[in-house]
């Protein structure tokens, strides 16, 4: 076993995401992310406040709207990459 100086930043990264652990999006969950990056980048709304703005465009209720709000929050990423979320 290598010792921690010997680890790439590679592994490194592997072992943090498997102690915080991740899982694959849905379908619903890649769009919704990916549609608030292109939000943030409008500059439409401040962030806080993009519940309504994933009401309106997914047609989905408050709870779960704000349960993707706060998924793309604690996972966003400039490049739009959503395959996987840290949970």
């Amino acid at each position: 076993m290598k010792n921690e100086t010997e680890k790439t930043e590679n592994e490194k990264t592997t072992e943090k995401t498997a102690e915080v652990g991740c899982r694959k999006t849905t379908e619903q969950e890649r769009e919704v992310l990916e549609y608030l990056n292109t939000l943030r980048e409008s500059g439409a709304t401040n962030m806080f406040g993009a519940t309504p703005y994933i009401i309106e465009e997914f047609q989905i209720g408050s709870i779960e709207s704000r349960r993707l709000l706060s998924l793309w929050m604690n996972n966003f990423n400039e490049n739009g990459n959503y395959n996987e979320v840290n949970i």
